[in-house]
């Protein structure tokens, strides 16, 4: 069968549940276009694509998002050959698509064209597809691509976080290609970073690179505040001895409302015991003063 857009949509529909879209929608603390279908539904749907169509449809499905001159590109299906981020950094293929240059083109930026996307859970099932796939990252990265230059709400963004499993296979390579993620000023980029360390690189051999990336992250953004607490949350978990040195060390450098979400988080997880939940209850006394402070 040949998923196409259309298809697709006539798919979703037929196992969308109108009062889940409305749960759903509540959670995301935003106006979301959605069919109301459950994760698991989507994700079988995925593994059919991907058995069948998977390559297919991931080209056909989305287009490439560029930011040129300040304004936003689709790169559209007539135009031959193609160019990845990638390609336009190393400074190959620069010319490999007919009426494009590398000249003042940057980082995918966020954006979501009406034509190609017109319900949340059609951009789930495309990241969904894309995780169940079995080629390499190599080959994978300019459809991930597409997909991160979509994300708006942090449902989007975690959900295909925890389904990128190829990381496991090719670790070095998933952490280079993230890199300028963890350093843009997106929103949305830079909280899939954030969740794609967490997700699996929480390990011996990568948490002294993590809790200095996430001490270094100064963005505003609510979502990626969450992120990061959470992040080191899981930190904690995981590699106590060395984020426990870090949260009560001089040099960290997270502002109040992270600390004390990571605290937070920590207090409410299983995973801890209630003598490691005392310290870290009272490094955030050291750090507040004893004011009061909001969790929520």
């Amino acid at each position: 069968m040949e998923y196409t857009k259309e298809k697709i949509r006539e798919l979703l529909t037929e196992i969308a549940e109108p009062d889940y879209a409305k749960f759903s929608g509540s959670l995301l603390g935003r106006e979301a276009v959605m069919l109301g279908v459950r994760l698991p539904k989507i994700r079988d749907l995925a593994k059919k694509i991907a058995r069948t169509d998977g390559m297919e449809y991931l080209e056909r499905t989305l287009s490439d998002i560029y930011e040129t001159d300040g304004k936003c590109g689709i790169r559209t299906e007539d135009v031959k050959g193609g160019i990845s981020v990638k390609d336009v950094k190393s400074g190959t293929a620069a010319e490999n698509a007919e009426g494009w240059t590398t000249e003042g083109i940057k980082e995918p930026v966020s954006a979501m064209p009406a034509e190609e996307i017109q319900y949340m859970e059609e951009l789930m099932l495309y990241g969904m597809v894309i995780g169940c796939m079995k080629e390499k990252l190599e080959i994978l990265f300019p459809y991930i691509r597409r997909y991160i230059a979509r994300i708006d709400n942090w449902s989007l963004c975690d959900s295909f976080c925890a389904g990128l499993k190829q990381t496991k296979k090719e670790p070095e390579l998933m952490w280079d290609f993230l890199q300028p993620y963890l350093h843009s000023d997106r929103e949305f980029d830079l909280r899939f970073g954030v969740v794609m360390l967490m997700d699996f690189y929480v390990t011996p051999e990568y948490i002294d690179d993590l809790l200095k990336i996430y001490d270094g992250i100064r963005h505003e953004g609510y979502y990626v505040k969450m992120a990061v607490a959470w992040a080191l949350s899981v930190c904690l978990i995981k590699q106590w001895d060395k984020s426990y040195a870090y949260m009560s060390s001089a040099d960290n450098h997270l502002d109040e409302f992270t600390y004390v979400k990571t605290v937070q988080k920590c207090r409410e997880s299983f995973r801890l015991s209630e003598e490691q939940k005392a310290l870290l209850r009272e490094l955030k006394e050291k750090r507040v003063g004893g004011r009061r402070t909001p969790e929520f």
